[in-house]
């Protein structure tokens, strides 16, 4: 039995309740997202963007709202914390009066200041992104001016733990990069305990002028973790964003990732690693819109997959009409392990100008036999060669990270993860 769409508004009318010492102003914004979601409701497969994963079907009838806990955590010098969706004060420190950091949940904001930080409220892509606003346990405001001065990066750390039941939470975290200000950004999503986890997370960018971001996103579970996020940025002039997306571990991951170049020569750089194994599930959707001339871009995203595991890669690119001089590509490849596993790439470009580069490629297969008798040859034996034509085939990602702070904790990462995957890597020729 699936999750109903009358789900999460009853839900909502629950929660509202609870929610005594929130501001009118928020409150209001959250009414105005389940409007909106009441529009929309649960994605079906009669939607393209999830076509390929029926969520619906895959959650359950319902869940429990989970509370605050505390739990150790990991420490870092810079370091924003949300448990269950719920901002962390204890344990968030961030060493820079440059950046400062706050729960919309105890503000009251002007209209004025909700419009500019809820700029997606009119424009949801679906009815989960307006649920994450409408049943969010927090909402998180950071806001980075170019007097920050954070010597290592920010880190924004989710932990989720389900209690005695299945449970499901929302969060939504804004962050405002004013002009000429940098920031690095390490988006740590980690599910902790055994039961059964839903997690729907919000992560809102805005790049003023000048401004330049670097983001490194790192997401894994369990068999019993489900997450749905989305990372949207909208970019001004001469603006840069670069991110990175880790994924693996986890009965279903659903990654979202939509920018919008709003400003002139911006530079977009989108990028992902998925490991994929047992009968996970992983969508990733990419999304690049240019709207004003000038503006450059790219994708790349790879993939591992093994046992009877599925991954979707959709990547897009909208170049509106006008928006002449912009070079954008993308490129989707998939190294397949075993004749069970099924990888579903979707290269799109939508195109409304014609002086522009714009070009997309994709890939599935297993490892070049060619190449490894190459290596073979030079007296490399086969279960060495396997791995390195698969560490280059994985490092191409990790060297796409331009920071050597972000690509250091990305590696470490993506070492302790991959170790599952070395023994299917050298079974790999006779496809088990």
């Amino acid at each position: 039995m699936s999750m109903s769409a009358d789900y999460f508004l009853n839900k909502y009318e629950d929660l509202k309740s609870t929610w005594e010492k929130r501001s009118s102003s928020i409150l209001a914004l959250q009414d105005k997202a389940m409007e909106k979601y009441s529009a929309l409701g649960l994605p079906t497969l009669k939607s393209e963007h999830w076509k390929y994963t029926p969520i619906a079907q895959r959650l359950l009838p319902s869940y429990e709202t989970p509370k605050f806990v505390n739990v150790a955590i990991k420490k870092y010098k810079n370091q924003i914390t949300l448990i269950n969706g719920v901002f962390d004060k204890e344990n968030t420190s961030v060493f820079d009066q440059g950046v400062q950091v706050f729960s919309l949940t105890q503000e009251t904001l002007s209209p004025e200041q909700a419009e500019k930080i809820f700029f997606r409220l009119n424009c949801f892509e679906d009815g989960f992104e307006a649920a994450g606003l409408g049943l969010a346990s927090d909402l998180i405001y950071i806001n980075a001016t170019n007097k920050n001065t954070l010597e290592s990066p920010l880190v924004i750390q989710q932990n989720y733990l389900a209690q005695k039941s299945s449970s499901m939470s929302h969060s939504n975290i804004y962050i405002e990069v004013e002009a000429g200000a940098s920031i690095l950004i390490i988006l740590e999503d980690e599910y902790i305990r055994a039961q059964e986890f839903v997690s729907n997370h919000q992560l809102y960018l805005n790049l003023g002028e000048n401004a330049h971001v670097q983001l490194v996103q790192l997401v894994s579970g369990s068999e019993n973790y489900q997450y749905i996020g989305r990372i949207y940025a909208q970019q001004a002039k001469n603006s840069s964003f670069h991110a990175t997306v880790f994924t693996a571990g986890g009965k279903t991951l659903r990654c979202s990732t939509t920018v919008e170049q709003r400003g002139e020569a911006a530079e977009t750089e989108v990028n992902g690693l998925y490991l994929v194994e047992g009968g996970e599930h992983v969508d990733h959707r990419i999304q690049v819109r240019h709207l004003v001339p000038q503006g450059q871009s790219r994708q790349l995203f790879k993939g591992v997959l093994k046992d009877s595991s599925r991954a979707v890669c959709n990547g897009k690119i909208y170049i509106a009409p006008g928006a002449q001089k912009v070079d954008s590509s993308q490129l989707n490849n998939n190294l397949v392990l075993s004749r069970h596993a099924e990888a579903d790439s979707k290269p799109e470009l939508e195109v409304y100008a014609d002086d522009v580069k714009a070009n997309h490629g994709s890939a599935i297969g297993r490892l070049d036999e060619d190449q490894l008798f190459y290596l073979m040859s030079r007296a490399v034996d086969r279960s060495m060669a396997t791995k390195i034509l698969a560490k280059g085939f994985v490092d191409e990602v990790l060297l796409k990270v331009r920071s050597n702070s972000l690509r250091t904790v990305a590696h470490h990462w993506l070492q302790q993860k991959l170790q599952d995957f070395q023994e299917s890597l050298e079974r790999s020729r006779s496809f088990q």
